[in-house]
């Protein structure tokens, strides 16, 4: 082999490498560029979460002190029942 044909295919090992490394660097980019979307995605969804927990927990909170004024209400009459029948006896 002449030096010509030696430098030929020592250039297109190298473009075959660097061909290799475009391909490489261009499929991280899109790996990187989903993996961003589902990080974005999960951002959103964690947000969508936390809004929604609280409104549940405002909602279940409402519920309890409703509950608890049904309950406390009809102790208060049963109790008002017994006083003003003994009262009135």
């Amino acid at each position: 082999m002449s030096k010509v044909q030696n430098v030929q295919k020592e250039v297109d090992e190298v473009k075959d490498i660097m061909h290799k490394n475009i391909d490489k660097v261009i499929d991280r980019q899109e790996k990187i560029e989903n993996l961003e979307n589902k990080s974005e995605n999960l951002l959103y969804q964690g947000n969508q979460f936390k809004k929604q927990s609280t409104t549940l927990k405002k909602r279940m909170c409402w519920q309890n002190w409703k509950l608890n004024l049904i309950i406390i209400s009809i102790v208060i009459v049963i109790i008002l029942i017994i006083v003003l029948s003994v009262t009135l006896k």
